[in-house]
């Protein structure tokens, strides 16, 4: 039988690897870690978007209608589109001007509290 030597000189090798490899373990975690962070942020950006758009969407559809019935009496006209989806209720400004003889320019975007309290809220007609 062999008799076990000890070599002083290749002490802590089996820890720099035990360190060395959970640094690299950690390394790799993070960054899955972090790629999976920029996924979810994507997608409920995507989602945010969407509800966005589909808010807007009704409110210039709503226009849209009450162009069809009658038309404003003078240049400009703004008014507040009160709607509810799987959120919740919304409020959109949508402000209409003319841009030519029988052409209006429509815009929406969310509306303020401010807008809310002094713009009309869904007119049925001009």
């Amino acid at each position: 039988m062999g008799q076990v030597t000890h070599d002083p000189g290749r002490r802590g090798h089996a820890m720099l690897l035990v360190l060395l490899l959970a640094s690299l373990f950690l390394g790799l975690w993070l960054v899955v870690h972090r790629a999976a962070g920029d996924a979810t942020t994507v997608q409920r950006a995507v989602v945010e978007r969407e509800r966005f758009e589909e808010r807007i969407s009704r409110a210039l559809a709503y226009a849209a209608h009450l162009l069809e019935v009658g038309r404003p009496a003078g240049a400009n006209f703004a008014f507040v589109y009160a709607g509810q989806d799987a959120q919740g209720p919304f409020h959109t400004t949508v402000s209409l001007s003319r841009a030519g003889a029988a052409d209006y320019d429509a815009d929406a975007r969310e509306a303020t509290p401010g807008e809310i309290a002094t713009l009309p809220v869904n007119p049925p007609t001009f």
